[in-house]
């Protein structure tokens, strides 16, 4: 069920949000059986849940990898992290933790065992502190062209495999027409890019230079495919992986 993108029928019933709308294409059954369980009983809170459904995507992973012409880090966004830092990235105001409730949401959808693997993946010491030896398992290289790509939400990349020597991941790319705009071509070896194309990233040292997480490509997999079904790509800060990166 997961991998079925044939695109569902037009949005016809109420005003849904996009993200809401998306996320339930690519969630999880049980999980979906489960919202309209709750949706039965107390509408009021689906509702507030789908009305914040957006922050999946913002407040998790931010971008597949490093655009390698993008500009340094931002005075704002370097102030930012430096006083989510200082506030031990909690709400000064309720002691509320600043990253919780996307993580919430993402229990929501998929089983709890597997956001706990993300979690674990992403946050080894700890919800607020990231390892810096972790942050490269977390990015891959992409050109100005395929990151701006990325980031309108024209294609998602989905880890196929990882060889017995963690030497060489297998991506596919699927998005069926991504490619076909004229003012957004990407070609590898002088042949142009298609949906369904295979590629493959390796390293020569799994010490050193350890290939990207496969549980996180994962997540950005599901993730990745909502922010392009809801169309949100215009209006999320796309930059780094993690929000200390």
């Amino acid at each position: 069920m997961e991998d079925f993108n044939v695109p569902s029928a037009e949005r016809a019933i109420g005003d849904v949000p996009p993200y809401f709308w998306a996320a339930c294409q690519v969630c999880h059954v049980e999980a979906l059986k489960k919202l309209v369980k709750v949706a039965s009983i107390s509408p009021a809170i689906v509702r507030v849940f789908a009305a914040r459904s957006r922050t999946m995507k913002q407040k998790t992973l931010h971008s597949p990898g490093s655009d390698a012409s993008s500009p340094p880090l931002s005075r704002n966004r370097l102030a930012r992290d430096l006083a989510d830092e200082r506030d031990n990235f909690r709400c000064v105001l309720s002691g509320d933790s600043s990253r919780e409730s996307a993580w919430d949401h993402l229990k929501n959808l998929w089983p709890e065992q597997k956001i706990a693997d993300w979690e674990l993946e992403l946050f080894q010491k700890g919800r607020h502190e990231m390892g810096e030896e972790k942050t490269y398992l977390n990015l891959i290289t992409l050109s100005r062209t395929a990151h701006d790509m990325w980031a309108r939400g024209a294609f998602a990349l989905k880890p196929i495999s990882v060889s017995n020597d963690n030497m060489t991941l297998k991506h596919l790319d699927q998005n069926d027409g991504a490619f076909d705009s004229a003012r957004a071509l990407l070609y590898y070896a002088d042949k142009r890019i298609t949906s369904g194309q295979f590629f493959e990233l390796r390293t020569n040292d799994t010490t050193a230079k350890t290939l990207p997480s496969f549980q996180l490509l994962k997540m950005q997999w599901f993730l990745q495919r909502v922010a392009g079904m809801a169309g949100a790509a215009g209006d999320i800060d796309w930059e780094d992986l993690d929000e200390d990166s």
